[in-house]
């Protein structure tokens, strides 16, 4: 009954007979991260479900002028970008030589946000959740027309750091000197026509520090949180990556 790669499917049929409430409903998706999503959600794996408003799971702020121009700094001189970069595609940069003092000042950024928007759902003063810029994200880089990811989930797990349950991307470039590259998050191809649905697109402007949640309070998977990017049509996107993760499995479905 499940559809990899799909968050969400039209149901009709249930032993043989048709449905009267026939709707979109949660479906886990089978990928390889998708097996750690199947921890998260009760064993029938089918949930009728409501979008959630857009204040539940995104959150947007900004990281100073001064940490943003010391990441900049390192980037230009210090990321090895993958070997990606030759085939005109997007490309990776690692962050373990970020300056201390700038990923240091990210992450208190990060937990600031997150906690002035869902108090009650992140826990980064007990140890249960963390975010860790040198050792666990990395830096992304866009080039005019080079190719973008396809429609994805982050949510993986790591057997020493923890499952994923958040993204928080910091723009180093943008509006007006990059044009396109927006972030394009509610893309999963089962929401079209969902309740008039349409994905949101996240412009990229130095300095914009975007959060979003892969799962809701539940610990149900949301759908919103597939994402993709726009190709950039002029200048150079770059961007800081952090992964939001939360050490302890069986806390997940009480998030």
């Amino acid at each position: 009954p499940y559809v990899a790669h799909g968050v969400l499917e039209r149901r009709g049929r249930k032993r043989g007979r048709e449905r009267d409430d026939e709707a979109m409903v949660l479906v886990r998706p089978l990928t390889s991260e998708g097996k750690a999503t199947e921890r998260l959600v009760e064993s029938n794996a089918v949930h009728p479900y409501t979008l959630p408003a857009t204040r539940e799971w995104l959150a947007e702020g900004r990281v100073s002028n001064s940490v943003v121009q010391r990441l900049e700094r390192h980037v230009s001189k210090d990321v090895s970008w993958c070997a990606w970069r030759l085939q005109s595609k997007y490309s990776f940069g690692v962050t373990d030589g970020c300056p201390r003092s700038a990923a240091r000042a990210v992450e208190m950024s990060i937990r600031a946000l997150v906690r002035e928007r869902w108090p009650k759902c992140f826990r980064f003063s007990t140890g249960k959740d963390a975010v860790d810029v040198r050792g666990d994200g990395f830096f992304l880089r866009y080039e005019k027309d080079w190719s973008v990811p396809p429609p994805h989930l982050d949510i993986a797990e790591d057997e020493q750091k923890g499952q994923q349950i958040a993204n928080a991307i910091l723009y180093l470039s943008g509006s007006p000197a990059v044009k396109g590259g927006e972030t394009m998050l509610g893309v999963a191809p089962g929401l079209r026509g969902h309740g008039g649905h349409s994905p949101v697109a996240i412009t990229p402007e130095k300095g914009k520090l975007v959060v979003w949640r892969s799962y809701d309070d539940r610990g149900i998977l949301n759908p919103l949180a597939m994402h993709t990017a726009r190709k950039v049509s002029a200048g150079v996107k770059l961007a800081l990556c952090v992964r939001i993760r939360r050490a302890s499995r069986c806390e997940l479905t009480r998030m």
